[in-house]
């Protein structure tokens, strides 16, 4: 059975039945497909030349726990981070080349219930993995690309 599902439209559920969800790059001309298309990846076969999210558990400064999904990589631009509160809304923490404006932020911390101290440092783990990809992280803000060269942390 061929499973494909648009990265906006992963659930919980989803991550629970297949914890790892590739790029299908090579599907993009399929009908109903584009780069945002993921497909089902067996743990244990992945490796840094595929592009691919993660089921990731997030533990808060404040202790709460939430789930979400993360592209495993040393640096946020490349890992993107996503707490899932339901299905329909979470909180990123990266936004490309655009500033997060003072409305984005705070609809964020409304949907962690906390403020900067309670939310941050979030540590991130992905228990499904290679022990040669990174398997945790930090993320200590809500950042941005300032000038195409240098991340920015925004609070």
């Amino acid at each position: 059975m061929k499973i494909r599902k648009q990265i906006y439209d992963l659930t919980l559920a989803d991550l629970k039945e297949y914890p790892i969800w590739e790029f299908c790059h090579d599907e993009e001309g399929e009908l109903n497909q584009d780069e945002c298309t993921l497909r089902p990846f067996k743990i244990g076969q992945c490796d840094l030349e595929s592009m691919f999210v993660c089921h990731a558990i997030f533990k808060l400064a404040n202790g709460n726990q939430f789930e979400g999904i993360v592209s495993p990589a040393e640096d946020l631009s490349e890992s993107q981070p996503t707490i899932y509160i339901s299905d329909s809304e979470g909180a990123s923490f990266w936004f490309g080349g655009i500033k997060p404006g003072k409305n984005e932020i705070e609809k964020s911390y409304n949907l962690l219930g906390g403020r900067n101290s309670d939310i941050f440092p979030i540590i991130w783990e992905t228990p499904f993995l290679k022990k040669t990809i990174p398997q945790t992280g930090v993320i200590k803000g809500f950042y941005y690309l300032e000038d195409f060269e240098h991340l920015k942390e925004n609070n």
